[in-house]
C-alpha cells in the first residue's frame, strides 16, 4: 500500500462542518471529469460529481463565501476559455446561491 497517497476527503462529511460548498454546472457531461481534475490539480479543490452535469466543490483554505465563489468562477472561466480556444463547444459556470437567478445552460455556436 502506498503511504504517500493523499488522504481522501469526502464532501458529504464536510457538509456538516461548512456551508462553503459551491455547485458548478457544465453543459457537456463528458467534460465534467476533466473540469474536476483541473480544479483538484490546479486549485487544490475538493470536488465531488453530483450529477452528469453538476459538480460540487470547495477550495481548501480560509475563504469568505464571496471570495471562494469569485475564485471558482475565475478558475471555471479560465478552464472553459482554454477548451473553447481548442474549438470545443461547452459552457460551465458556478451555480448561483439560493435566491439568485439561475442562468440557463446553452450551447456555444
Amino acid at each position: 500500500m502506498n503511504n504517500d497517497a493523499a488522504p481522501t476527503v469526502h464532501l458529504r462529511s464536510m457538509r456538516r462542518r461548512t456551508a462553503r460548498l459551491m455547485r458548478i454546472r457544465i453543459s457537456d457531461h463528458a467534460k465534467a471529469a476533466a473540469l474536476a481534475r483541473f480544479l483538484q490539480d490546479d486549485a487544490g479543490a475538493v470536488v465531488e460529481r453530483l450529477t452528469p452535469h453538476e459538480l460540487e466543490a470547495t477550495l481548501m483554505g480560509s475563504y469568505r463565501p464571496s471570495a471562494m465563489r469569485a475564485e471558482l468562477e475565475r478558475l471555471v472561466a479560465e478552464w472553459t476559455a482554454d477548451r473553447r480556444a481548442d474549438g470545443e463547444r461547452l459552457t460551465a459556470h458556478v451555480v448561483p446561491a439560493a435566491g439568485e437567478a439561475r442562468p440557463r445552460l446553452r450551447s456555444v455556436p
